[in-house]
C-alpha cells in the first residue's frame, strides 16, 4: 500500500514537471494579423526567446510562407516581420508555417502552435460612383470600385436595392460591353483615383497606364462593377445599395457582412417662380427682375420658349446666362416692370428635363404674377464717409417714394450737441480731438453696426427667436439730442432722388432718417424704419505708415494736397488710451520714433477682432482722424469695374545701369 502511494507521487510529481516544461518551452508568442483583415502591408510575428543574433542579415526566415509576394527581416533578436511590396487586395488567403525544427537562438526547439493564417476578406467597395448619401436620378447606374474582382453570379445573387416603401429586395442588373465601356469613358478620374489608390499606373499617358485603364474599362476580371437597381425608383425616395455578405472573390473568399450604401432620389421636376418682393405679402417689385427656375435642367431651345404676357399686351421674352451650355436651370425676366400691373407666365405644356421628365406641376401655368409699386427706399452710399469742407460738404441720400417730408435727426459728436445746429458754427474747442473724442467716435460707429444688423435671442420653448428686425430701432438713445430737421422731396415723395443734407461746418456727425412708409415697406409694420450714417467733415487728410521700430504721420489739406503744419497729432487705442502726441513740422510730418505695441494687444473697435489704432489730427476749428487698417487704396471692385486676368503671353525686358556685353561684341 505505501509503495503504491509512493509510485502515485512520482507518477503526479512527473506530470507537473512535464506541464512546467513545456510552459516554459519557446512559442510564438503573437502573430499579427489573424482572421479577417483588411489592406495587410505587413504581417509581424514576436517569438517568446531569442531567436537570432541582433543585426544579422544572414539569419534566415523562421516561416515558409504562402502568400503575395514580399521579404521577411529580424528586427531584432525576437521580432520578425513580413513585408509585402503592396497593400493586399481583397480575396486573398495567407498561410504561414513555422519551418521544421525551428530552435531559438539557445538551440531549444520552438514548440507551440505552427501555422498561422489570416484572408483579406471578400470583395468590398472602396470607392462609388455617385459616392454615399447623393442624390441621384430614378434609374441611377452606379459605379462600384472594389478592392479585388468579384465573381458574376455572386454580385446578381447578393447585390440589391431596397426603399422603405418596399419590402422587397430589388435585384440589380450588370451593365457590360460596349455600354459598360461608354459610361466608364465619363469616369476617367474615378479610374485614376482608383489605380492610384491601389499603387498602378495612373500616368495617363504612360504605355502601363493605358494598359491598365483599358483592363478596368473592358471588365474581363476588373475590380469595376457598373450595375443598376432593376426598378425605377419615384421622385424624392431613399434608395439603400445592399452589398450583402456572401459576395465572392474569384479565388473564392466571399465577404462576411453587409455593406450599405444610402442615396435619395432627386425631386420630381417643378417649375419655381420667384421676384423680389419688399415683404411677404407684397407683390412683385416692379423695379427688379422675375426669375423661373427649373429643377432639373431643361433644353436651352425649350426655354426659349416662356413668355411673360402683360395686360397691356406687352410680351417678355426670356434672358438665358450667356452660355454655350445646351440646358439651363434658370430663366429671367428682365425689369423695369409697370407698377400695379398682372401677368401671365406661360410655359410650354411639353417641356420636359434631361431626363425626358415632364413638369410635375404643369396645372399651375399659365401662372398670374402682379406688380407692387416702386417700393419706398431711403439709402446712403455707406455707413461711413469722409466729405470735404470746402467741396460744397453735402452728405448725399438716395429717397424714392416716401413721405413728402422725411424726419431726420441730425447728431454732431461733441459735449453740447443740444444747442446743434446745422447753420451755426460750431466751436473750435468742441472739436479738438483728445482721447474722449476719439473713443466717442468709434462707440457712434459701433452703435451704427448694432442697429444695422438683426438681433436673436434664445427664448426658453421657443428656440431662436428674433428680437430686433435691421432698420427697426434708433440709433440715439434717451441722452442724445439729435438736431432735427425736414427734407422736403419732389413730387411729393414719390420721385427718385438724390437728396444733399447740408453739413457746413467741420466735425464728426451721425445723421439719421426715419420714414413709417418705409418701416410700413420693410417691416410690415406702421412704425418708422431707420437709416443711419456717419460722416466726418473736414478739409484735413491724415495718413499713417506704421514701423517695426518707429511710425510716421503726414497730414495734408485736402482742397490743395499741401502739407499742413502745427497740425496737433494723437495716437490712441479705441479705448482713448494715447501712446504718442504731438505735432506736425514744416513739411506736415509728425515722426513718432519709438516702437508701437503690436496691434493684437489693442482693445477691439467697431468688431470684436478689430483691433486698430486710432490717429487724430486737427488745426484750428479742424480736426479729422484715421485708422490704421485703412491701408487699401482705389481698387476697381470697389467701383464694380471688371478685372480681367491676363494669360499672355508676356514680353518682358531688364533695364540695367550698364550694358550687359560679352567679349568681342
Amino acid at each position: 500500500m505505501k509503495d503504491r502511494s509512493l509510485w502515485f507521487a512520482i507518477v503526479i510529481m512527473l506530470l507537473f514537471a512535464c506541464r512546467a516544461f513545456a510552459a516554459n518551452a519557446p512559442t510564438v508568442e503573437s502573430f499579427t494579423p489573424q482572421g479577417t483583415a483588411k489592406s495587410v502591408h505587413q504581417v509581424k510575428a514576436r517569438f517568446s526567446a531569442p531567436m537570432v543574433s541582433f543585426g544579422d542579415p544572414r539569419a534566415a526566415a523562421p516561416f515558409d510562407v504562402d502568400c503575395a509576394k514580399g521579404s521577411g527581416l529580424w528586427v531584432d533578436e525576437r521580432d520578425w516581420v513580413y513585408d509585402f511590396e503592396r497593400d493586399l487586395p481583397g480575396g486573398v488567403e495567407c498561410r504561414f508555417t513555422l519551418k521544421p525544427g525551428l530552435k531559438t537562438l539557445d538551440g531549444e526547439t520552438v514548440d507551440g502552435t505552427r501555422q498561422f493564417a489570416f484572408s483579406t476578406g471578400g470583395p468590398a467597395i472602396i470607392e462609388s460612383r455617385p459616392g454615399s448619401g447623393a442624390t441621384i436620378s430614378e434609374d441611377q447606374v452606379f459605379v462600384l470600385a472594389l478592392d479585388a474582382p468579384a465573381t458574376t453570379d455572386s454580385i446578381v445573387q447578393h447585390a440589391f436595392c431596397e426603399t422603405p416603401a418596399s419590402s422587397q429586395r430589388i435585384g440589380v442588373r450588370l451593365i457590360t460591353g460596349e455600354q459598360r465601356r461608354a459610361i466608364l469613358d465619363t469616369q476617367r478620374y474615378f479610374l485614376e483615383s482608383y489605380l492610384r489608390r491601389t499603387g498602378g499606373e495612373h500616368d495617363n499617358g504612360s504605355a502601363a497606364s493605358k494598359k491598365q485603364m483599358q483592363a478596368l474599362r473592358d471588365g474581363a476580371q476588373s475590380p469595376i462593377v457598373v450595375l443598376q437597381c432593376r426598378l425605377r425608383f419615384p421622385a424624392e425616395a431613399a434608395v439603400r445599395l445592399v452589398w450583402e455578405r456572401g459576395v465572392t472573390s474569384l479565388s473564392g473568399v466571399a465577404t462576411v457582412k453587409d455593406h450599405v450604401l444610402s442615396f435619395k432620389t432627386r425631386p420630381a421636376f417643378r417649375a419655381t417662380f420667384t421676384c423680389s418682393r419688399a415683404n411677404k405679402d407684397a407683390q412683385c417689385t416692379p423695379v427688379l427682375p422675375m426669375h423661373l427656375d427649373f429643377s432639373a435642367p431643361v433644353a436651352r431651345a425649350a426655354a426659349q420658349q416662356i413668355r411673360l404676357e402683360g395686360s397691356d399686351g406687352k410680351t417678355y421674352s426670356p434672358k438665358i446666362a450667356d452660355t454655350k451650355a445646351d440646358y439651363v436651370s434658370r430663366v429671367q425676366f428682365a425689369g423695369p416692370f409697370p407698377e400695379h400691373a398682372s401677368f401671365k407666365l406661360v410655359v410650354p405644356h411639353d417641356i420636359e428635363d434631361d431626363a425626358g421628365r415632364m413638369l410635375a406641376n404643369a396645372d399651375s401655368f399659365p401662372l398670374t404674377v402682379r406688380t407692387d409699386q416702386d417700393p419706398p427706399l431711403a439709402k446712403f452710399a455707406a455707413d461711413f464717409g469722409i466729405i470735404e469742407l470746402k467741396a460744397g460738404a453735402l452728405l448725399p441720400v438716395t429717397l424714392r417714394n416716401l413721405e413728402p417730408e422725411v424726419k431726420a435727426g441730425l447728431h454732431a459728436v461733441q459735449p453740447d450737441a443740444a444747442k446743434t445746429d446745422l447753420q451755426a458754427p460750431i466751436p473750435g474747442r468742441v472739436l479738438r480731438a483728445d482721447s474722449t473724442y476719439a473713443a466717442d467716435i468709434v462707440s457712434w460707429l459701433k452703435r451704427i453696426r448694432e442697429v444695422q444688423r438683426n438681433v436673436w435671442e434664445n427664448v426658453k420653448g421657443k428656440g431662436r427667436v428674433l428680437k430686433y428686425r435691421r432698420g427697426s430701432r434708433s440709433v440715439f438713445g434717451a441722452d442724445n439730442h439729435p438736431h432735427r430737421f425736414d427734407l422736403p422731396l419732389a413730387d411729393a415723395g414719390k420721385a427718385f432722388e438724390v437728396v444733399g443734407i447740408p453739413l457746413k461746418n467741420p466735425g464728426f456727425y451721425v445723421v439719421e432718417l426715419a420714414s413709417p412708409k418705409l418701416g410700413a415697406s420693410l417691416l410690415g409694420k406702421r412704425k418708422p424704419y431707420y437709416v443711419q450714417s456717419a460722416a466726418l467733415v473736414t478739409n484735413l487728410s491724415a495718413h499713417l505708415k506704421l514701423g517695426r521700430e518707429s511710425s510716421l504721420v503726414w497730414v495734408t489739406a485736402l482742397d490743395s494736397g499741401q502739407p499742413v503744419a502745427d497740425a496737433a497729432v494723437d495716437v490712441l487705442d479705441c479705448d482713448g488710451k494715447s501712446y504718442w502726441h504731438g505735432v506736425t513740422d514744416a513739411d506736415g510730418i509728425a515722426r513718432i520714433d519709438h516702437a508701437l505695441p503690436q496691434t493684437d494687444a489693442l482693445p477691439a473697435c467697431v468688431e470684436q477682432y478689430d483691433r486698430q489704432y486710432i490717429v487724430t489730427a486737427r488745426a484750428g476749428d479742424d480736426m479729422t482722424f484715421v485708422m490704421s487698417e485703412w491701408n487699401e487704396g482705389i481698387q476697381p471692385w470697389r467701383f464694380n469695374l471688371p478685372q480681367g486676368s491676363y494669360q499672355g503671353p508676356t514680353i518682358a525686358t531688364t533695364v540695367f545701369d550698364r550694358s550687359l556685353l560679352r567679349a568681342g561684341e
